[in-house]
């Protein structure tokens, strides 16, 4: 059986005299530098989810408590087997409250997922978490 390296195992050097390169092999040093990979299909799962919901919120549902809010962001939280849905209110109407809206999101969160899984293509399609953000812009006295 050949050995391979035995000259590292021994301890010896292979060179006379040790450079700024030495111990680096030579694939290391032409290699272009690992960048941490953005998670593309993640996002591209936002986006989709985010467009199938404002589509949904502006009038796909039916419920009049829902047309007066828009998906501010979606976002993995932790990864994209949960969604993050933030929203927020275009015209506040005085007659309903976020809590009315907060309970019509949770009513029709059933119907939303089964609206986004027939948009995405994944096996599983990811839960949907909602959450009110608010809204410098509207005075709530």
């Amino acid at each position: 059986m050949k050995q391979r390296n035995s000259h590292h195992r021994r301890g010896d050097l292979p060179c006379v005299s040790l450079g700024i390169d030495d111990g680096i092999e030579a694939r290391d040093l032409f290699r272009k530098s690992v960048r941490k990979k953005s998670n593309h299909k993640a996002h591209q799962l936002c986006k989709q989810v985010m467009e199938t919901v404002n589509y949904l919120l502006a009038g796909g549902l039916g419920d009049s408590r829902l047309h007066q809010i828009m998906v501010d962001s979606v976002t993995p939280a932790p990864d994209a087997a949960r969604l993050l849905v933030s929203v927020r209110f275009m015209d506040p109407d005085p007659e309903f409250g976020p809590g009315d809206i907060q309970a019509a999101l949770n009513g029709a969160c059933g119907l939303i997922r089964c609206e986004v899984a027939g948009v995405i293509q994944r096996k599983k399609v990811p839960e949907l978490v909602f959450v009110m953000v608010p809204d410098e812009a509207v005075d709530h006295e």
